[in-house]
């Protein structure tokens, strides 16, 4: 009973979204200003493999939480993406070891919070001499949305599915009743008792098709799946492609547990990159004006890189 409770106050909480909160949802991500690249003839180039990822479950069971599945992904994404990965696991000459030692998954409720701290360890796997060690703490959240225009325009048009032919069928004892009357003379036309109980149903059933919309939108609110952060393999395989907008508690914990692993990654790859003095490589437009045109001469004179489109293409 009180689980039940905590879900319906939740829902009253949240009943009314802000403008800018949906804005924020349907706002796209910023668009990534710098690649992290190791360099051809860099140490590490080709040559690491993640061994194992310990401390936590390989897959979330019940509940969605950071797992060692989803961390496993984004650290060979990340791996591969900078040019770290070695191509297969037998010639890697470092292996990357990852402890953790914190994981906390979302809990049953409105908004939903995860957090992750894990510790990155490079060795070398010939000498089993540590070379690198960093710890990460990081947390991501993700919103329950509210009510909103959406949720308006989707129970008006579930509602005008029902009314409209109901509307149109309102015409149909009228016209019929004359029909029968011209053709047959013997045809007794309705009463006023007749139309009075046709009017009541037709009303209720008007009244009743209207409301279609809103109930259905609102059950959709106040479901209690929405609140729970179950886990699901699927919602967390589809949040590599990108955050998706959704009330359902497995896609919004997948969301979060995503996030959360991401920005742990990310820490450690930065950390990484810094101790081993390889700086981010900024991606340019081809066509950005003189300024950007001078940018890139100055990075080129200075022995840097950078990263930009195929400028072959035409604007």
């Amino acid at each position: 009973m009180k689980t039940w409770s905590a879900l319906a106050a939740a829902a009253a909480l949240s009943a009314c979204a802000t403008h800018e909160s949906v804005l924020d949802l349907q706002r796209p991500a910023p668009a990534a200003r710098a690649l992290l690249i190791f360099p051809e003839n860099q140490q590490f180039r080709d040559s690491v493999v993640l061994e194992f990822v310990d401390g936590v479950s390989r897959y979330s069971y019940v509940f969605a939480e950071p797992n060692g599945s989803i961390m496993a992904a984004a650290i060979n994404t990340a791996l591969a993406d900078s040019g770290l990965k070695a191509g297969t696991p037998t010639r890697a000459r470092y292996g990357l070891r990852v402890h953790v030692s914190e994981t906390n998954g979302p809990m049953a409720g409105a908004d939903f919070h995860a957090n992750l701290r894990a510790t990155y360890v490079l060795v070398d796997r010939h000498t089993g001499v540590e070379l690198f060690r960093h710890e990460a703490s990081s947390s991501a959240e993700t919103i329950f949305l509210g009510l909103n225009e959406g949720d308006l325009r989707t129970a008006s048009q579930r509602s005008w599915r029902f009314v409209r032919p109901l509307a149109a069928a309102g015409a149909i004892p009228a016209a019929s009743d004359i029909a029968a009357g011209e053709l047959d003379p013997e045809y007794e036309e309705w009463t006023q008792a007749d139309w009075n109980d046709f009017w009541q149903v037709y009303s209720q059933s008007l009244a009743a098709g209207a409301l279609i919309g809103p109930v259905t939108v609102g059950a959709e609110f106040i479901n209690p799946w929405n609140f729970l952060p179950w886990a699901d393999d699927g919602a967390a395989a589809e949040r590599r492609n990108g955050p998706r907008q959704s009330r359902i508690g497995s896609d919004r914990a997948a969301d979060a547990n995503y996030r959360t692993v991401v920005a742990n990654v990310t820490a450690f790859m930065l950390a990484f990159s810094q101790a081993q003095g390889v700086e981010p490589m900024p991606i340019l437009p081809c066509h950005g004006g003189p300024d950007v045109e001078a940018l890139k001469v100055a990075l080129q004179s200075r022995g840097h890189e950078y990263r930009t489109d195929d400028c072959s293409y035409r604007r």
